[in-house]
């Protein structure tokens, strides 16, 4: 899978950062804490307030707990990128940040009112320009990708083969005979007296 953060600023109506995911690891999560450290690095240096939306509850509920009590909670995955949520945050403290979080994929005829409507337009317009960035990615990247999903397909089939392999070979070594559902077996100790 191919995931990248992306933000936009719906004030001016402008893409602010679509970022791809660096390393082998690419998750949802990632993706979404990237776009979360996009929108942290966009205001460092500067005093204006911030308010994040994100269709990402996990993203949205841990980042309010650092914001809350300055710390990581134990046992958080992307540690990496949570350790630099956190020293972004940090280093807001005292200026207004607000963390939201917006259901997504939501169908643009689905809003109640103007504010909804807004809401949904915007986790829109995020989506789609993750999707037009993730398919312009540049042509070596794509020659890398599809080695690379050729490699772990081999890999992958091997596996599967081996696994096959090795329930048959289990199969055939079991007993052909099924003790008797009246056979008792007890099993003593060298505790026992006797």
């Amino acid at each position: 899978m191919l995931l990248l953060g992306v933000i936009v600023n719906p004030t001016l109506g402008l893409a602010i950062a679509a970022e791809h995911l660096h390393g082998v690891s690419q998750s949802i999560d990632r993706a979404e804490l990237t776009a979360l450290l996009a929108s942290l690095r966009w205001t460092m240096g500067t005093e204006l307030g911030l308010c994040i939306w994100s269709d990402s509850h996990s993203t949205i509920q841990i980042a309010e707990y650092v914001l809350r009590y300055p710390l990581i909670p134990d046992g958080v995955a992307n540690l990496d990128l949570w350790t630099e949520v956190h020293i972004l945050l940090k280093d807001r403290q005292g200026i207004p940040t607000d963390l939201r979080w917006v259901p997504s994929h939501i169908p643009s005829t689905a809003g109640e009112d103007p504010f909804e409507d807004w809401i949904i337009h915007w986790n829109d317009a995020a989506d789609r320009l993750a999707c037009f960035t993730n398919r312009t990615r540049s042509s070596a990247f794509w020659a890398c990708y599809r080695a690379a999903s050729s490699t772990l397909d081999g890999w992958a089939k091997r596996v599967r083969q081996l696994r096959a392999f090795y329930f048959k070979v289990a199969d055939y070594t079991k007993p052909e005979t099924t003790p008797d559902a009246n056979h008792v077996s007890i099993a003593s100790s060298h505790d026992d007296p006797d």
